[in-house]
């Protein structure tokens, strides 16, 4: 990144390296440190100019042209020492105080460069092309790279985060260091702050940064936050990318802050770590891009920065609204767009909003308040596990809930396909009651696993397993005939006792990344193929 100040003879200020020569000289070149137009400290480097050129525009010569985008690149480049005869850089004065040169009352800029004009050619006259951020360094000089390399994009440009670039959750929430996505809206909160809940709806679970730009390169920089269990810890969350639809990246998380919990002895030990940035290669024309953010850790947003502006996408897309348990968070998925009900909504082109939350799907009734409130072209509603394996609830108080929150729903969505989902097969709780909790005999083993504590077959007074549960559904489905647009999908039927034999639940409850796959395109072709009942849904609406 070159800052540069076209016209007469004027410095920048320097240090660190040494004192930087004016634009206008002919010293060699030179680097230090520069307050950039977002009040950060960057390394400059400034070299030659070529006096032929105007001054609207300067030219470099002896220069190695590196874009910048991480992955060793420009470092590649200039170890092979490849030379950029000409490349013509423009620079423009800011109108903001407080920066560059004090001495002639405005600021230098940092910007953005291109290297298309190419090699060994005259390029007088010839335009720059945007949105290429590219270092210059001096071939006697190249180690200044490595020190411009960490800079990335930070002085090129910076997006002010704002709710419209955020899809599939309810509000953003200022921090001390950026923005946290929740998918539960305020009042809920304040409402019922159950730590289970809280923890869960914090972890954006569905949520995308979605938008159109032209740039060639990227950064998102974040904070994880998340709970690891000794001896049982399970895979870090991610970031996954697509651009105009197709995967560019899948970047797992590093760093952040993590409390560790000992299963054993219940002690908790906090471990602080650093910010986590995710580096994209975009492909420099207009392109549709969606960052898919983790499913199974709560992060700070901290900055996104780009070479070029970025634009909320304004596409309408059908709103598809999902409520569930961890199974429908993710749980043991890998990544956030391999959840379930992602690989169904990317397949169906939909805009996902998952409201899955991990031991949290008890019916609750401002989850269907939020339901009814929130505008939706699809909604689907799959409860039953967390009812048995917290043994939250009997028959008799069950299916009254249930009627209750199809109710409220339906004062806010009397006519939108409402689907109403069973549980999926898992051998601990189909004909044992909960309470469920962890197999202490599990736990160092790498593998956790969970069993029911119930009695087998223990339903005479209403406990609940996976089978009773499911009849019951059938039955409210059943007394409600006059809904024409209520639809019913069994849960074994996009995960049965047969999958269960080919595809394990590894931890006795929550499918494998093989399992999330074959439940979301099963989902997708039963739901939203042709025939299904919400097919006839997927438009969107005003």
């Amino acid at each position: 990144v070159v800052a540069a100040q076209h016209g007469q003879n004027q410095g920048c200020h320097a240090g660190g390296l040494g004192r930087m020569n004016g634009v206008g000289s002919r010293g060699p070149l030179q680097c230090g440190p520069y307050s950039g137009p977002f009040g950060r400290q960057v390394s400059v480097c400034i070299g030659q100019r070529d006096e032929r050129i105007p001054s609207r525009a300067a030219r470099y010569r002896r220069a190695d042209a590196v874009r910048e985008f991480g992955k060793g690149k420009a470092v590649d480049a200039i170890q092979k020492r490849r030379p950029v005869a000409h490349v013509r850089v423009q620079a423009r004065r800011l109108h903001s105080e407080g920066t560059g040169d004090r001495r002639h009352g405005h600021g230098v800029e940092a910007i953005a460069v291109g290297d298309c004009c190419g090699r060994g050619h005259d390029v007088r006259g010839a335009e720059v092309c945007a949105g290429h951020a590219v270092l210059f360094i001096d071939s006697e000089q190249h180690t200044v790279a490595y020190r411009l390399q960490s800079v990335g994009l930070s002085a090129v440009n910076e997006t002010s985060l704002t709710p419209d670039l955020f899809h599939g959750l309810a509000e953003l929430e200022s921090t001390a260091r950026g923005l946290t996505p929740h998918r539960l809206p305020a009042w809920v909160r304040r409402q019922f702050p159950d730590g289970q809940l809280m923890s869960m709806e914090a972890q954006p679970s569905g949520v995308r940064i979605v938008f159109r730009t032209a740039a060639t390169a990227l950064e998102l920089v974040t904070h994880a936050k998340r709970v690891a269990y000794r001896g049982a810890d399970r895979p870090r969350g991610g970031i996954d990318t697509f651009v105009d639809g197709v995967r560019a990246s899948s970047d797992e998380l590093t760093g952040g802050d993590v409390l560790e919990v000992d299963l054993l002895t219940g002690a908790m030990t906090p471990h602080g770590g650093p910010d986590h940035t995710t580096r994209l290669a975009l492909p420099g024309r207009d392109a549709r891009v969606e960052m898919w953010l983790p499913h199974n850790e709560s992060i700070e947003i901290i900055a996104l920065r780009s070479d070029a502006p970025l634009r909320p996408d304004i596409r309408i897309r059908p709103a598809w609204m999902h409520y569930g348990s961890s199974i429908s968070q993710g749980s043991n998925a890998t990544m956030p767009s391999e959840i379930w009900p992602a690989i169904a909504a990317r397949s169906a082109d939909v805009d996902l909003r998952n409201l899955g939350f991990g031991g949290s799907a008890f019916v609750d009734p401002f989850i269907a308040r939020l339901i009814r409130d929130t505008p939706a072209n699809l909604i689907s509603v799959k409860i039953g596990i967390n009812v048995v394996n917290l043994d939250a609830m009997r028959l008799r108080t069950f299916v009254p809930a249930v009627h209750g929150f199809l109710d409220t729903i339906r004062d806010g969505h009397p006519d939108t396909p409402l689907l109403l989902i069973s549980p999926l097969f898992a051998g601990i709780h189909e004909d044992t009651p909960g309470p469920g909790a962890i197999d202490p005999t599990s736990i160092g083993s790498g593998q956790v696993r969970f069993i029911a504590t119930g009695t087998r077959g223990d339903t005479a007074n209403g406990r609940l397993t996976l089978r009773v549960v499911r009849e019951a559904l059938h039955d409210v489905v059943g007394r409600r005939t006059d809904d024409a647009n209520l639809h019913f999908v069994e849960g074994t039927d996009l995960y049965g006792e047969e999958d269960a034999a080919a595809l394990p639940l590894l931890d006795g409850l929550h499918p494998s990344p093989e399992a999330h796959r074959l439940i979301g395109e099963r989902f997708f072709e039963r739901v939203f193929g042709p025939g299904g009942p919400l097919r006839q849904a997927q438009r969107p609406s005003r």
